[in-house]
């Protein structure tokens, strides 16, 4: 499927939409204690916990750097809340939120495409973090779908078009009408 796309952007093109939203995005990636069932369930839990932290204390429509500068100042209580979460889940895996840049493979969220490249990304760590990984676009915050659509919400969508339109970048449904 990333092939198709390939195919109709250039190698300048590409490199100008991996730039444009590496400058403007936040990722999230979650690692696993471990591979087992268990550690994979937890991971999804975290997750959420994440997530629903994240949406009720950062105020998204300030930006990039300010959405990094309040999760940076926030790490210890994320932390303690997630360990928390762990903890009453009778896990007593440590948990470590870091933020970092970090390669991420290819993706595409509700037909916009995210090269692969380097990102700024919110870590999260649960016990040896050895196991497979959870990663989602967090700012703007694609991580909040519909679950039962697996749609963006309306203003995600708005915020990423603008990202990506002002640089001529193309979203994948406009690729394939190319």
């Amino acid at each position: 499927m990333f092939y198709f796309f390939y195919w109709y952007l250039s190698y300048k093109e590409l490199g100008i939409l991996r730039n444009d939203l590496a400058d403007k995005v936040v990722r999230i990636h979650i690692l696993a204690n471990s591979n087992s069932k268990e550690d994979q369930d937890l991971k999804i839990y975290v997750k959420d916990k994440l997530i629903f932290y994240l949406s009720s204390r950062i105020d998204y429509s300030k930006g990039k750097t300010y959405v990094l500068k309040q999760i940076s100042l926030q790490t210890p209580q994320i932390e303690k809340y997630l360990q928390q979460q762990i903890n009453q889940r009778g896990y007593n895996y440590n948990v470590k939120v870091a933020i970092q840049r970090n390669l991420f493979p290819n993706r595409i969220y509700d037909g916009f495409l995210f090269p692969s490249g380097v990102y700024d990304a919110v870590k999260v760590f649960i016990g040896e973090g050895s196991g497979s990984n959870w990663w989602c676009v967090i700012f703007p915050p694609l991580c909040i779908v519909d679950e039962a659509k697996l749609e963006l919400p309306e203003k995600a969508k708005k915020e990423l078009k603008e990202i990506t339109y002002k640089k001529r970048v193309y979203n994948c449904h406009e690729l394939q009408q190319r």
